[in-house]
């Protein structure tokens, strides 16, 4: 849970302890645009989850029910903005990662700095709609999550210790199933993949994510659990269509 928090009408700020969580809630009258000026952490909805850093936002519009999972390294310094119904036409009707640009981080900050009657904040959240409108969706990828109570809490568990190596028979003693029930059901609630096939998603997302923030291919490929920098650099061409080494590369031309 938050650590720190301050609000106006529809801004709130929090701060997040490492490896803090925040359950499934819902805002059914207002969208979100979640946002954090720094830290690593994971939003998660009833049946996707997705890997993020400062620099992109997810947009979530009204009655999504979402919830969010700091990262193990650092505070999360979370700055969403909430947008009361009505809104304007031409927004995302799902769930969509977004570049936060640089007007957007000069709206977001404002608005957290102004009173909540400010007669100009009327105005900002009109202009941090259109950015949102007007921006490429970020091509994500995101991470299938189950809603079986059972299959959520492996699913979890496996996130939080990521170079871990489960069995099936342990997976399925943490969801109350039979092995033979486990493996059937698994893929009906993932996305058609199956539970191997989810946990290599799973480290290729956060995989990317530590390469985005700055770590070496071996450093990510040890901290996801994998012995080989080879066979991480397969897994990887094969989830996200280009090698680490290039995605690293491409990340350092950008910057």
């Amino acid at each position: 849970m938050p650590v720190h928090a301050g609000s106006t009408v529809d801004v709130l700020a929090f701060d997040y302890a490492a490896g803090s969580h925040e359950q499934l809630h819902v805002h059914p009258h207002e969208a979100l645009l979640i946002h954090a000026e720094a830290g690593e952490y994971r939003v998660f909805t009833e049946d996707r989850m997705w890997a993020l850093l400062p620099g992109r936002a997810i947009w979530l519009p009204p009655g999504v029910a979402s919830g969010l999972q700091a990262g193990s390294r650092a505070t999360v310094r979370l700055r969403p903005l909430h947008f009361p119904l009505p809104l304007p036409e031409m927004l995302p009707a799902e769930p969509t990662v977004v570049p936060v640009s640089a007007l957007l981080v000069a709206v977001i900050g404002e608005l957290h700095a102004l009173p909540a009657d400010d007669a100009i904040c009327a105005a900002l959240r009109q202009v941090a709609l259109h950015e949102i409108r007007k921006t490429e969706p970020v091509l994500l990828p995101s991470l299938p999550q189950p809603r079986h109570a059972g299959l959520r809490r492996v699913a979890a568990r496996q996130l939080d210790e990521l170079a871990a190596e489960w069995t099936l028979q342990a997976c399925a003693e943490v969801a109350h199933l039979s092995v033979r029930t486990f493996c059937r059901v698994f893929p009906k609630e993932a996305a058609g993949l199956t539970w191997p096939a989810w946990v290599r998603q799973a480290r290729m997302m956060v995989g990317r994510q530590l390469l985005e923030l700055g770590a070496s291919v071996n450093q990510a490929a040890a901290q996801v659990g994998y012995d080989s920098q080879s066979a991480f650099a397969a897994a990887y061409r094969r989830i996200h269509g280009v090698s680490p080494s290039s995605h690293v590369k491409g990340l350092a031309a950008r910057s």
